[in-house]
């Protein structure tokens, strides 16, 4: 049973008793006997009224105090429902700004990887330009020296075949020298040279024994086999002019030509 509840039943029996006590207030007057039995029992009935209206008093105050209780619960908990309430907003308005802050800072991150893969790219592109650039570089290089060596080259063939028509000429000049020192040879020895069987043939002089040759006479005859040389093919010709051999010919036919 509630307090409420009690106090109501409470009020319920107050008004009984004050009903009752007015009934009989209005019955006749009995005897003095019944008269003092009933002041007794009407002082006995008031005096439980008083107490049941202290009780009921009691209740009531207590029955305020839950009340109040329960008014002031109430209100805590209306209080605490809007703290929390506050809180929750306040806890979704941090959310908010976290999820903003990272989304910010994801862009950031996004845009310094952008900046980045684009500076590697900027850096893959020069590397390439220069590797590039240096591989031209390294082919101009090779150029330039196949180019020279082939300069080189064409310059050791110009001296070379310079040399051979040196050599050439210097032959013609000695086969025109050697046509008059014939001459002059048989005139001398009686023997005459057969330009094309390369062999002495007898003349109209008397033969000549046991003569002493001079360094000139030498040299005549030397250029006399110089001049049979050059009617060689001139393959072998160019194979004995840069042979060694050739240095030595070249020496001894020198020295024994000196006038």
């Amino acid at each position: 049973m509630g307090l409420l509840q009690k106090a109501q039943e409470q009020k319920k029996i107050q008004k009984q008793e004050t009903i009752e006590t007015e009934i009989i207030k209005q019955k006749p007057q009995t005897k003095t006997k019944d008269v003092r039995l009933s002041e007794i029992d009407l002082e006995k009935t008031k005096q439980e009224l008083e107490r049941k209206k202290h009780e009921l008093e009691e209740m009531q105050r207590l029955a305020k105090e839950k009340e109040e209780d329960l008014k002031k619960k109430e209100e805590e908990e209306k209080e605490l429902e809007k703290l929390n309430k506050i809180k929750q907003r306040q806890l979704e308005k941090e959310n908010k700004i976290k999820e903003k802050q990272l989304r910010i800072e994801q862009k950031r991150q996004e845009k310094e990887k952008r900046v980045l893969e684009k500076q590697l790219q900027i850096e893959l592109e020069r590397q390439e330009k220069i590797k590039k650039i240096e591989e031209e570089k390294l082919l101009r290089e090779q150029e330039i020296k196949k180019m020279l060596k082939e300069q080189q080259e064409e310059e050791k063939i110009l001296v070379r075949q310079q040399k051979i028509e040196d050599i050439i000429s210097k032959k013609a000049r000695e086969k025109e020298e050697q046509q008059v020192l014939l001459a002059e040879q048989e005139k001398k020895t009686g023997f005459k040279i057969d330009t094309k069987t390369q062999k002495p043939t007898k003349t109209n002089k008397p033969e000549l024994a046991d003569i002493d040759l001079s360094d000139e006479e030498i040299g005549q005859a030397l250029r006399i086999v110089d001049n049979l040389l050059e009617k060689l093919p001139e393959d072998i010709i160019i194979e004995f002019i840069q042979s060694k051999d050739f240095e030595l010919y070249e020496k001894v036919l020198n020295k024994y030509n000196k006038k």
